[in-house]
């Protein structure tokens, strides 16, 4: 090796160390970068997990719901089935006591005419 290029070792030496201490502070500054952003994508990740979680007991409230509604409206339908056997049974009554009612009304005008005659 030539004394010149001896004599410039140290600078290049140290020009090189300085390349490297730069590139090992861009190294660390894009780790730190990545683990910031990792670090905002875990936070990310949990706050989606928590409104899925939200959203599921919400849902289920729904579901709760929507079955105390169906179990209602079944009742309510038995009830209105009830009333309405019980209309058609008071309607049935009704017509009978009219049946009787006019055969009453005959009987008692078969009454009157055979005490008419009598008298």
């Amino acid at each position: 090796m030539p004394a010149r290029d001896l004599r410039s070792l140290p600078v290049k030496c140290k020009n090189l160390a300085t390349q490297t201490a730069q590139a090992t502070d861009e190294i660390s500054a894009q780790i730190s970068s990545v683990q910031d952003a990792t670090k905002t994508s875990v936070e990310a990740i949990e706050s989606v997990g928590s409104i899925i979680g939200q959203i599921s007991e919400i849902s289920s409230g729904i579901a709760s719901a929507v079955e105390q509604q169906t179990a209602t409206a079944e009742e309510m339908s038995q009830s209105m089935q009830a009333a309405s056997r019980s209309v058609e049974d008071i309607t049935s009554n009704i017509d009978q006591i009219a049946a009787v009612t006019k055969q009453i009304d005959a009987s008692t005008k078969k009454v009157r005419e055979a005490s008419a005659s009598i008298a």
